[in-house]
């Protein structure tokens, strides 16, 4: 018998330390940061996430 699957559905903000000089542009920054954030996800929650269906909605540098 297979368990329930719970569907959770939220939005999260992050504001994070951003260096333009790194040779990235915003966009791709923040590609990496929500490669990390799912691949953190999938490593604690160990193996139960069934699926995740994540993108990013905006980018916004502050204080540029």
């Amino acid at each position: 018998m297979t368990k329930p699957i719970a569907q959770i559905t939220f939005s999260v903000d992050i504001e994070i330390e951003y260096d333009p000089f790194q040779g990235r542009t915003a966009k791709e920054f923040a590609e990496i940061v929500h490669d990390d954030l799912i691949d953190s996800l999938w490593e604690m929650r160990n193996g139960t996430v069934q699926g995740l269906f994540t993108d990013v909605k905006s980018v916004e540098v502050i204080g540029e």
